[in-house]
């Protein structure tokens, strides 16, 4: 399937609560219908755009997939606008951007793809921003 006919499906389905992604296609945010009431989004793209995904207040759970990168600062205000979101994960390359940029109170869980070797000081800040939740590693497995 092109990208384009990915976007044509995923913007058609309105009542949409939950998705699963794995593509080799590149992935936006935009792709979403704006109606759907989303509350858990696990992806596997080899380029995630979150543009817009701060739109779905009710995310509670979401995966960006061991390969995001955030391109911007403008990702991280995207997903600072997740409110109520409890449960994040997230490559570990990018654990120093998201202490510097990113605020999410009712987080729960922080999952880290990768080794999860925390500095103390890394360790330390995690904690302030996030009083209360479980960080942990986040291990990715493709069955054949």
């Amino acid at each position: 399937m092109s990208a384009q006919g990915l976007h044509e499906v995923l913007s058609s389905w309105d009542r949409l609560a939950a998705l699963e992604l794995y593509t080799q296609l590149p992935w936006s945010a935009r792709s979403l219908p704006s109606g759907a009431s989303l509350e858990i989004l696990r992806l596997d793209a080899p380029a995630v755009d979150v543009t817009g995904l701060g739109r779905y207040a009710g995310l509670r759970i979401l995966n960006l997939g061991h390969r995001w990168r955030p391109t911007r600062r403008a990702d991280w205000e995207e997903l600072g606008r997740l409110e109520h979101l409890q449960e994040l994960a997230v490559p570990e390359e990018v654990l120093e951007e998201l202490v510097e940029h990113l605020r999410l109170p009712s987080l729960g869980t922080l999952r880290l793809y990768g080794e999860a070797m925390l500095s103390p000081g890394l360790e330390r800040r995690l904690a302030e921003l996030f009083p209360g939740a479980e960080i942990e590693p986040y291990s990715y497995v493709y069955e054949q």
